[in-house]
């Protein structure tokens, strides 16, 4: 079995990231708003002190997911080159925004989970940024053009929705 996802135009690609983008977008405002219903300010009075190995581990591992979701998408991009096919980069950019959607996510959700076991109010700004990350890097075409440098003829290609060759 193929492990690429093979894709027939280029709206098909946006597409399916859009749908991905959104559900993404709603487990994480969903997790925000039980987050908020849970610890109720009533709650918050009667909060175990936070454990301090535990905020510094959640701290790191979110540190690390949103660093790595940065480096996993600036690598992708330093691989393409001029003479990297369209297909190849359309694909490029479906599977490293998809990387760095799962790991943003994972941070907002490890932010939020610690939210939901200190009760501090960091982790859930933490949450809210990281959901404010995500909507500026959605992905869309202006991000593949300028990002994965597609030429004038590449661009006219995936804006007619021609299919791949």
């Amino acid at each position: 079995m193929n492990s690429k996802p093979q894709f027939k135009t280029p709206f098909e690609i946006f597409k399916q990231l859009n749908i991905i983008f959104y559900a993404v977008m709603g487990s994480m405002f969903l997790l925000l708003i039980v987050a908020l219903i849970v610890q109720s300010p009533e709650r918050q009075l009667d909060a175990p002190s936070p454990n301090i190995a535990t905020e510094y581990i959640l701290v790191i591992l979110i540190i690390a997911s949103i660093s790595g979701a940065y480096i996993s998408y600036i690598l992708g991009t330093r691989k393409v080159t001029n003479k990297t096919p369209l297909n190849t980069k359309v694909t490029m950019f479906y599977k490293y925004s998809l990387v760095k959607l799962v790991l943003f996510e994972l941070a907002g959700i490890l932010g939020l989970i610690g939210y939901f076991l200190t009760a501090v109010p960091l982790y859930l700004a933490i949450g809210f940024v990281v959901i404010m990350l995500m909507f500026l890097h959605k992905p869309a075409f202006k991000r593949l053009a300028v990002e994965f440098k597609l030429t004038q003829k590449e661009r006219e290609h995936i804006t007619e929705n021609k299919p791949f060759r």
